[in-house]
């Protein structure tokens, strides 16, 4: 059997361990806290509390994680896109990543802002409460809500996307890389 040594940074021909680690693991907590956060008016009452503050928590995590994972991306950058990839589809690429960056950023504080506007601690996994110096708006928080919901919605659209994309260029991706040939030929 031969072994194959780990690679733990990106190189010029694939992501490292360390780059693909956080995309699943962050990958998996966004998919859990979508799920939440949509189903907070279906489950019982006596649930509801338990799981916004699972929903919270997941959120700030997955913003600590994002913030590490912009640091592990200025420190190893990623593979370049393959030469058979149109520009257009590099553009795409590149906007839907900073999309991703941006939402996994704004998403967490909008939820955090709205919990403290509406007078709501946040409790990190019951360990501690994060702080914030902001008095009660329910007006602003309501405001939030309907915000931090749509943006979750506009970040269910690009997960979509995203996994046609990476469906199409698995599945497709030989046929994709002989075209170039066989149109030279």
């Amino acid at each position: 059997m031969i072994q194959h040594p780990i690679i733990w940074r990106n190189n010029l021909c694939q992501y490292g361990t360390i780059s693909r680690l956080f995309h699943w693991i962050m990958a998996a907590l966004v998919l859990l806290m979508l799920c939440l956060g949509w189903s907070i008016d279906l489950v019982p009452k006596s649930w509801k509390m338990d799981v916004i503050d699972v929903h919270k928590s997941i959120g700030i995590t997955v913003l600590l994680l994002v913030i590490m994972r912009l640091a592990w991306r200025f420190y190893n950058y990623p593979p370049p896109l393959p030469d058979y990839f149109p520009p257009w589809q590099n553009r795409a690429s590149t906007y839907v990543h900073y999309l991703f960056y941006l939402l996994l950023f704004i998403l967490p504080l909008t939820g955090w802002t709205t919990s403290v506007a509406l007078g709501k601690p946040v409790v990190f996994f019951g360990l501690f409460q994060l702080p914030w110096t902001m008095t009660k708006d329910r007006a602003l928080g309501k405001s939030l809500e309907a915000i931090h919901g749509d943006l979750a919605y506009f970040l269910a659209l690009l997960i979509l996307l995203h996994i046609v994309a990476a469906l199409i260029h698995t599945f497709m991706g030989r046929s994709l890389r002989i075209w170039p040939l066989i149109i030279k030929k």
